[in-house]
């Protein structure tokens, strides 16, 4: 894995140790891992407990938006199905 202007092992660890976030420690361990680079991708999933795919993806995020782009975090999920009148009645009661 290619690590070139990826943020340095002090960076990631002062945003490790600044964070008091579970989701954005556990991306920020990986990160850890891949920087050392000792480690598969798939050996670094098993040891955070998640996917290949998963931590795939957090490496693009960081690619693409530095340590930002790793800790955002995008509401997934369905869209509503209740419109904005429906919302509005629910709050007037």
């Amino acid at each position: 894995m290619d690590l070139d202007g990826f943020p340095t092992e002090e960076e990631i660890e002062a945003a490790y140790r600044a964070s008091e976030d579970k989701q954005e420690r556990e991306r920020l361990f990986a990160l850890r891992l891949a920087r050392r680079k000792k480690w598969t991708l798939e050996e670094m999933g098993e040891i955070v407990g998640r996917g290949k795919r998963t931590i795939e993806r957090w490496v693009e995020a960081l690619r693409q938006g530095g340590l930002r782009g790793l800790l955002e975090r995008k509401q997934g999920g369905r869209q509503a199905s209740v419109g904005e009148s429906d919302l509005e009645a629910l709050k007037e009661g």
